[in-house]
C-alpha cells in the first residue's frame, strides 16, 4: 500500500525549512525567479543553474561581511502588520533583502526585547505604585477594533504602542489624558502621535518665541491638545510646537512625504517657514479638523452636561442599540474647531474704526467660520467627483433583544486616505495611519525653463547722407559767415598765384 501523498502545508514545511545557512529552498527560488524576470535570458532554461550558482555565492559573501557587523538588520524589531510594518516603518532592503539572516534576526530580536524591558521597568518599577488619574485609553481594545476596520496592528508593534502610551501618561506631570492619535509614514522612520491633555501649567514648548498675533493659545482652537512624537525604536516622546497660521495655511497648498527627522529643513514650494516638526503640526491640525468625528447629537449633550472628554461615554446622549443606525453619513458630524484658509478658528476683534475692519468685513464674507457640530454631508466631494466619506459595517450585524449592537462601524475618510472614525457598542475614536498626503492634491513640478532664446540679427546701417552746400543752408546768419570767409580765401588765393606769376616772368627776363 503506498503512502498518501503529501498534503500543501507539508510541501510549503519543506520547501520553507532553513539548513545551517540559514535559508531555504522557498527563499532560493523567490530569488531565482526574481532574478529570471530581472535580467531577461534569452535561454532561461540554460541559464538557470549559472544564475542560481551565483545567488549562492553572492549569499555567502553577504553572510561573510554581515558576520562582525548588524547592518541591514530589519529595523524596529520583529515583522511589522498591516500598517508598515514596525516602528521603524517597512524594510527598504535590495534584491535580497527579503531573504532571511539568522544573525540578524537575532540581533533584531534581542534590541527589541531590551527597549520592551525598559518600557516595561519604566511603568511598572517595584516598589513604585502607578497613579490611574490619567485618562489614557486602552490601546489594546481599540487596536481590536482597528482591525476590524482594516487598520489595525500586530501584536508585537500594537503592544509597544501601549507602553509607550503609559510610559508617557505617567512620566510627564499635569497630563490629564493621554490617547493614540495616529501613524504618520515617513521615508526614513515613521511618526507615532499621541494627543495629550494638560490641567494646569502646560510643558514650555518653543513657540514662546514663535507666537503669532492670530495663533490660538495653548488649551484652545488647534492648540487645544499638546502632540508628542514617537520615532522608530526609541522610547522617548519628543514634544511637537504649537500650530500657527502660517504653518497651516502654507501646510494646505504642498504635498510632501515627510523625511523622518523632525529637525529637517522642508523644501518645497510655496516656501514653508519652519521645520518639519512644524509641517507635522500642521498636518496633525488639518487632519483632526476634518476627520474626528462624533455621533449627530453627542455634541450636543457634552455641550449641556458636565462631560470634557471629547470621545468618551456621556449619560446624557442615548447610543442606538442597533450599530447599523450610524451606518449613513447623516449620524456623523465633525467635532473639532474648522480652519480657514488663512489658518484661523477665530477671526480677530477689529475696531469698526480701524482701516483692516473693512478687510476683515470682507474676509469673513468670503468664508465664515463654519459651526461646530456641521453633518459630514455638507462636506464638498473630490475633484474626481466621489464621495469625502464611506462607511463599511464589519462584525455581527444581528440584533439581539435588550443589547447593543457587536457589529463594528467606520467611517473612512476619502479626502484624508488613512482617517478613520470607528464605533462600537457605545464607544468611538477616531485615529488616522497613513502618509499624511491629501487626496487629489496635485504634486509639485517646477516648470522647465523656456528655450534660451537666439541673439537678433544685426540690421544692415543705412550709408550717410551726402547733401550739397545749398541743401545744407537753411539762410542763417552762420551761413553768410561762412560764405564771406569762403570768399576771403579765395582772393587770398588769387593774389598768391599773381604774385607767383610777376616772380616767374622777373626771374625769365634776368636770365635773357
Amino acid at each position: 500500500m503506498s503512502p498518501p501523498p503529501p498534503t500543501v502545508e507539508q510541501i510549503q514545511c519543506l520547501l520553507q525549512r532553513c539548513g545551517s545557512s540559514g535559508y531555504s529552498v522557498y527563499d532560493h527560488l523567490t530569488d531565482l525567479v526574481a532574478a529570471l524576470i530581472a535580467e531577461q535570458p534569452e535561454d532561461p532554461y540554460a541559464a538557470f543553474e549559472s544564475i542560481s550558482q551565483s545567488l549562492k555565492v553572492l549569499r555567502e559573501k553577504k553572510n561573510k561581511t554581515k558576520s562582525s557587523s548588524i547592518e541591514g538588520a530589519p529595523q524596529g524589531g520583529p515583522p511589522g502588520g498591516p500598517t508598515g510594518g514596525s516602528l521603524g516603518g517597512p524594510s527598504r532592503g535590495g534584491p535580497l533583502g527579503g531573504a532571511p539572516c539568522t544573525l540578524n534576526a537575532e540581533k533584531a530580536l534581542e534590541h527589541w526585547s531590551k527597549s520592551m524591558k525598559h518600557l516595561l521597568q519604566q511603568i511598572a518599577a517595584p516598589g513604585k505604585e502607578l497613579s490611574f488619574s490619567v485618562d489614557c485609553t486602552d490601546f489594546f481594545d481599540e487596536n481590536r477594533l482597528m482591525c476590524w476596520a482594516g487598520c489595525g496592528f500586530n501584536d508585537k508593534e500594537a503592544f509597544k504602542i501601549y507602553c509607550c502610551l503609559k510610559q508617557l501618561a505617567a512620566s510627564i506631570p499635569g497630563v490629564s489624558s493621554v490617547r493614540y492619535w495616529g501613524k504618520i509614514l515617513a521615508k526614513d522612520e515613521d511618526y507615532i502621535i499621541a494627543e495629550t491633555r494638560f490641567e494646569g501649567e502646560e510643558p514650555e514648548g518653543e513657540t514662546a518665541t514663535e507666537e503669532e498675533t492670530a495663533m490660538d493659545k495653548r488649551g484652545t482652537g488647534v492648540n487645544t491638545y499638546t502632540y508628542f512624537a514617537l520615532q522608530g525604536d526609541s522610547n522617548k516622546w519628543r514634544l511637537l510646537p504649537d500650530a500657527l497660521p502660517s504653518h497651516l495655511e502654507t501646510a494646505r497648498k504642498i504635498k510632501k512625504i515627510l523625511s523622518g527627522d523632525l529637525n529637517k529643513q522642508v523644501v518645497t514650494f510655496p516656501w514653508f517657514a519652519g521645520r518639519e516638526r512644524h509641517l507635522l503640526r500642521a498636518l496633525i491640525a488639518l487632519i483632526s479638523s476634518e476627520t474626528i468625528l462624533c455621533p449627530s447629537g453627542w455634541l450636543q449633550a457634552m455641550e449641556e452636561g458636565s462631560g470634557s472628554d471629547p470621545q468618551g461615554d456621556d449619560p446624557e446622549f442615548e447610543f442606538p442599540t442597533n450599530a447599523q443606525t450610524l451606518a449613513s453619513v447623516g449620524s456623523w458630524c465633525h467635532y473639532r474647531p474648522y480652519i480657514t484658509k488663512s489658518g484661523l478658528t477665530v477671526y480677530p476683534e477689529v475696531d469698526e474704526e480701524d482701516e483692516e475692519a473693512k478687510q476683515l468685513q470682507e474676509t469673513i464674507e468670503e468664508e465664515p467660520i463654519l459651526e461646530l457640530g456641521r453633518s459630514i454631508t455638507e462636506d464638498s466631494p473630490l475633484p474626481n467627483g466621489s464621495p469625502a466619506w464611506c462607511i463599511r459595517t464589519s462584525g455581527d450585524t444581528s440584533t439581539y433583544k435588550e443589547t447593543y449592537n457587536n457589529a463594528v462601524v467606520s467611517v473612512h475618510s476619502c479626502l484624508w486616505p488613512g482617517a478613520v472614525t470607528i464605533y462600537h457598542k457605545k464607544t468611538f475614536f477616531s485615529i488616522y495611519n497613513g502618509w499624511g498626503l491629501l487626496a487629489g492634491a496635485p504634486p509639485f513640478f517646477p516648470f522647465t525653463p523656456n528655450d534660451v532664446q537666439a541673439d537678433l540679427v544685426d540690421l544692415n546701417e543705412q550709408l550717410e547722407p551726402q547733401p550739397g552746400d545749398e541743401e545744407l543752408s537753411d539762410g542763417a546768419s552762420h551761413d553768410e559767415e561762412e560764405t564771406e570767409k569762403q570768399k576771403d580765401d579765395e582772393d587770398e588765393e588769387e593774389e598768391e598765384t599773381e604774385e607767383e606769376t610777376q616772380e616767374q616772368q622777373q626771374d625769365e627776363d634776368e636770365a635773357a
